[in-house]
């Protein structure tokens, strides 16, 4: 099981230190509430050789050991980029919300989509809110996301949540893995990329909610380890 600590920041701004335990972890993909915009992505993927939904949505399970809080991940080869998503977790009945980056290698999608979820540790922030803070502006909250390549940062994903299907919806299709959510960490499945793949060394987002005026963000940078090509 993994433990992890988080500071619950409630819409007053106040901030309590909250330990969860998380013992399963599930990736959502293919998640957009606008077909046209999953096929958009999907197109993105193709690209690279990477495959379609076999659902929509799609998941994926993982270890919860992806998780991390670094500000440093580790990835073999230079076919790896994060993409930002939201996620949430339950705790003695509240829903908690927070940000991350679902770092997937590239390169291994092409081959096994499962085994390239897993393989990548998932920064995320070290915050997170009340669901039931936001729950009546949910949509009006904003993913955005920043890539660093060769030195220069750009926006790379930008998109209300009003993008992508609604967390009561996606703790349905979680409820159906799981008897109970209690000690699970559940990933959005993440909006498109501006302008295409973008294959960085550091990467940075946040989850920004302009009604309540604050945000909560995480960024990493990129450590590559050769690929053996023998």
């Amino acid at each position: 099981m993994k433990k992890i600590w988080f500071d619950v920041e409630d819409k007053n701004g106040n901030v309590t230190p909250t330990g969860f335990a998380i013992r399963n972890c599930c990736l959502f993909g293919w998640a957009g509430r606008n077909k046209d915009e999953i096929r958009k992505h999907a197109a993105e993927l193709a690209e690279h050789g990477i495959r379609g939904p076999k659902s929509m949505p799609e998941h994926f399970l993982c270890s919860p050991n992806v998780v991390t809080q670094d500000d440093e991940i580790t990835v073999v080869g230079d076919g790896t980029c994060g993409e930002i998503e939201f996620f949430f977790l339950e705790r003695e009945g509240n829903i908690y919300v927070g940000v991350t980056s679902e770092h997937t290698d590239r390169s291994l999608e092409a081959v096994d989509m499962v085994k390239s979820k897993a393989i990548c540790q998932k920064p995320m922030s070290t915050t997170v809110w009340k669901y039931e803070d936001v729950k009546d502006h949910w949509d009006d909250l904003e993913l955005i996301a920043w890539q660093t390549k060769d030195g220069k940062e750009v926006v790379y994903q930008k998109e209300k949540l009003s993008a992508l299907i609604t967390l009561e919806t996606l703790r349905e299709e979680a409820l159906k893995l799981y008897s109970n959510l209690e000690d699970c960490i559940i990933f959005s499945g993440t909006i498109p990329a501006l302008n295409g793949l973008v294959y960085g060394e550091k990467f940075r987002g946040c989850l920004k909610d302009d009604v309540l005026g604050r945000s909560i963000g995480f960024e990493y940078s990129v450590k590559i380890v050769p690929a053996d090509e023998d």
